[in-house]
């Protein structure tokens, strides 16, 4: 007899951790960093949290913690670096600058399938969505350690300015 299996997909946000859970995996750490502001930088990515629980054993500061080599090498090593380059390319342009959009990704980096792949990230847990304005922007965690951006900042802030989002233009070049 075969079996016939049929494909299971995973939104990857049912994986993400809630506020309740970060807390409960603070307590069972006896962990004293501040549940909220962990959940904040994280997002719930439970990896990166249990990590940062771990390591503050060593009565560091989630600040410190954040800045530490380990969690560096982890988001580096075992998260950017095992994304496609096109992927690492959206996630580096989306830590740089304030929100991107589908157009901004298509005008100014020449992605032709950025719905798609911005959709993926989202659902992947690496960016975060506005729904009302259509637009992503990379969680907290990795806004400090993936850098990489195509484009010159006045050449996004250009770009921010001619379709009517002055702060975000000014929010680039004051960068």
């Amino acid at each position: 007899m075969v079996k016939q299996y049929s494909q299971l997909y995973l939104d990857a946000r049912r994986l993400l951790l809630t506020q309740e859970e970060v807390s409960k995996l603070a307590d069972c750490y006896g962990s004293d960093l501040n549940v909220e502001k962990v959940f904040e930088k994280t997002r719930g990515w439970a990896g990166c949290t249990d990590f940062l629980f771990r390591l503050s054993e060593n009565e560091k500061t989630l600040e410190e913690l954040l800045n530490s080599y380990e969690i560096r090498t982890y988001i580096q090593k075992e998260v950017f670096e095992k994304l496609d380059e096109n992927v690492q390319r959206i996630i580096g342009n989306a830590s740089e600058y304030p929100w991107v959009n589908v157009e901004l990704c298509e005008q100014i980096w020449g992605i032709s399938d950025a719905r798609e792949q911005l959709s993926d990230l989202y659902r992947k847990g690496t960016l975060l969505y506005d729904s009302e304005k259509q637009r992503w922007c990379t969680i907290p965690l990795f806004q400090r350690y993936v850098m990489g951006k195509d484009q010159d900042m006045v050449t996004v802030a250009k770009w921010y300015e001619l379709n009517g989002y002055i702060l975000e233009s000014a929010q680039c070049l004051k960068k």
